[in-house]
Order: C-alpha cells, then sequence, then structure tokens
C-alpha cells in the first residue's frame, strides 16, 4: 500500500536533471482502436540537480513490440465484451509537505483511487448498461508473443452515463467506474508476466 520512491533523469540541452525522490500522483494507461497503449503520468519529486548519470541505456529492451488494443480481452460481468478504447488511472492523493525548506520534505500517498473507462458497444452489450452499480467484476488482459499484462479488479461501480443519441453511427456508451476494495482484496491487482 506505500509508494516506493524512485528517481528520474531527464537530459535536456545537453545536461543530464536527477529528479529526487519521485513519487506517481497519477498514472493513466490508454489504448485505442489502432494504437498502441500508451502511459501518461503525474510525477511530484523532492529535488532537482543538474548534472549525474543516467545509468546505462544497454538495459532498454528494444526488441519487444508494445501493446495494442487488438491485444486487449475485457471481461466484464463474467463476459468478454467488445470495446473501442480502455483507460484505467489511478491517483495516489499525495500530500506534499515542505516543513521549513524551499523543497518537500514529505511526499505521502493519502488515498488511492482507480477509474476505468471502457466504451462499450450499446448494440451488443445494452444489458451492462446502469447493471453495474453494486459492483462487477472487470478483467483486461493484453497479451503479445510470450508477454502478458492483467489488471484485475474485483468490484467496480459504473452508474448510468448519457447515452449519445441522434447519431447513424455504432454507438458506443461510456461505461465509467470506480474500483473498490471487496473485503481483503485490494480494488486493482496487476501481473506482468513474460
Amino acid at each position: 500500500e506505500s509508494l516506493t520512491l524512485f528517481n528520474l533523469f531527464a537530459i535536456r540541452d545537453g545536461t543530464v536533471y536527477t529528479y529526487e525522490d519521485c513519487a506517481v500522483e497519477t498514472a493513466t494507461f490508454s489504448a485505442t482502436e489502432g494504437g498502441p497503449m500508451q502511459l501518461s503520468m503525474t510525477v511530484v519529486g523532492k529535488q532537482e540537480t543538474a548534472s549525474g548519470t543516467a545509468g546505462a541505456t544497454t538495459l532498454l529492451d528494444l526488441t519487444t513490440q508494445p501493446f495494442v488494443l487488438m491485444d486487449a480481452v475485457a471481461t466484464v460481468a463474467s463476459s468478454s465484451r467488445q470495446i473501442a478504447g480502455f483507460s484505467l488511472t489511478v491517483r495516489n492523493f499525495l500530500e506534499v509537505k515542505y516543513r521549513n525548506s524551499t523543497t518537500p520534505t514529505q511526499i505521502v500517498a493519502t488515498d488511492r483511487e482507480v477509474t476505468l473507462d471502457l466504451p462499450i458497444s450499446f448494440g451488443t452489450d445494452s444489458a451492462l448498461y446502469g447493471s453495474a452499480l453494486a459492483g462487477v467484476a472487470v478483467s483486461l488482459a493484453l497479451t503479445n508473443g510470450n508477454c502478458s499484462l492483467t489488471w484485475s479488479m474485483t468490484k467496480v461501480q459504473a452508474p448510468k452515463n448519457p447515452i449519445p443519441i441522434g447519431e447513424r453511427n455504432i454507438i458506443d456508451f461510456p461505461w465509467r467506474g470506480v474500483a473498490r476494495k471487496d473485503g481483503t482484496t485490494l480494488e486493482l491487482t496487476t501481473v506482468l508476466d513474460s
């Protein structure tokens, strides 16, 4: 439940900058039709220092391909669902304290919220619309070759959202929910296999 602090390195104008004791405020994993999975993060750190070493770049694996939406299998309420994309956001409500300092002295996560956005075809999955107020199990798995990434949530609460009307194309209803802890089971379980 506690966040692990880490260092980030950036190269700007030929200078290496080190950002020390960073923590993730928000991380959003997303993909849309025809595109690779993307990660967008908001990071809070304690200190920026010019110069330093970024480490060996040989540790980067450039041989594997990214996960794409067509690799995804979405299971909602025990049934496989056709999705037009997904967005999974983890937000750690960071509290930053400066305690007699111009730089942060403490970065503490005070809470965590996991939200999921799945645009689902209304014509084939209309029974799911408004059915998740009590919470349903959701699994989102992406596989590429011998590498797989699976997110599991045992209880996602999704209220009814307005359905776009007046369109002649395929209608996707915005199934948006918040993952909740279920007994001792955490709201989000992540498994990365390679």
